[in-house]
């Protein structure tokens, strides 16, 4: 009987997730986009990207192994590019020694 029942209702059900799933990226896109779009990250952009905290953002700062520049007495700004560049040539060094 359950399967029967799970027969029954698979195809309505595929219809309606696809449908879902469809809008959410429609609604989604064009916000991701326009993100890509900009050429400079908050701290608390850079951090949500890159899952470090504000702490680790302003230790890589004070340390030079990211640009940043400030806008006004307390935004700071990270170069977008640069950023993600500095991201992938550390993905396979954490953890290590160096």
């Amino acid at each position: 009987m359950v399967d029967e029942f799970m027969k029954l209702i698979e195809e309505p059900l595929k219809r309606i997730v696809k449908k879902a799933v469809a809008e959410a990226v429609n609604e989604s896109l064009p916000n991701a986009m326009k993100d890509m779009e900009k050429p400079y990250l908050t701290v608390d952009e850079a951090a949500e990207i890159s899952g470090l905290s504000k702490r680790s953002l302003q230790h890589l700062r004070d340390s030079n192994q990211i640009s940043y520049i400030r806008s006004g007495k307390r935004r700071i700004l990270i170069p977008r590019r640069e950023f993600i560049e500095y991201l992938e040539s550390r993905k396979f060094k954490i953890g290590s020694d160096e």
